[in-house]
């Protein structure tokens, strides 16, 4: 199941099934939408698009890591993890377009942790890819604040999101 809390209008892509019409949603102010996918599936291909350059797209297996942005009270961006397994995961961290330094996360079997996510030099801008044991998320976006920002700065530049 893919969840997502937001306020806006998603369109959700199953990339395995390409003659399948997109879903389209609108997600309202304080509300959550869950999209089932099929859990019998060995690998999975799932793309979801919104505006802000709101990205999400898992490939691979579906059944061992879920990854998402938080914003805590105080503005401050999180990255909150949750194994889906009992066993340890080892997760590899990898910015794609704007210079964070790649790195892991090891979760314990069923551990959920929220990771500081730094995007002051991003402007609040962030594209992050997570992988382990044959999964793959993909998490791009712009964390709104309330306050003036600034356009994507890497918009066609390093990291382009572009369907395989």
């Amino acid at each position: 199941m893919l969840v997502l809390l937001n306020n806006f209008r998603i369109r959700f892509y199953d990339a395995a099934k390409p003659e399948q019409v997109p879903a389209r949603y609108t997600v309202g102010p304080d509300q959550q939408l869950a999209h089932l996918i099929d859990g019998t599936a060995a690998l999975v291909d799932l793309f979801v698009l919104g505006p802000n350059g709101f990205h999400r797209r898992l490939t691979g297996r579906s059944d061992l890591f879920s990854v998402s942005v938080e914003v805590g009270a105080a503005g401050a961006s999180f990255l909150r993890f949750e194994n889906l397994g009992d066993g340890a995961q080892v997760i590899a961290m990898t910015d794609r377009a704007y210079g964070a330094a790649p790195a892991t996360v090891t979760l314990g079997g069923r551990e959920v942790r929220s990771v500081r996510l730094d995007l002051s030099g991003s402007h609040g801008w962030y594209d992050r890819q997570f992988a382990s044991g044959g999964q793959t998320w993909r998490i791009a976006g712009h964390v709104e604040d309330g306050k003036g920002s600034y356009s994507d700065p890497a918009a066609g530049g390093a990291g382009p999101l572009v369907v395989a």
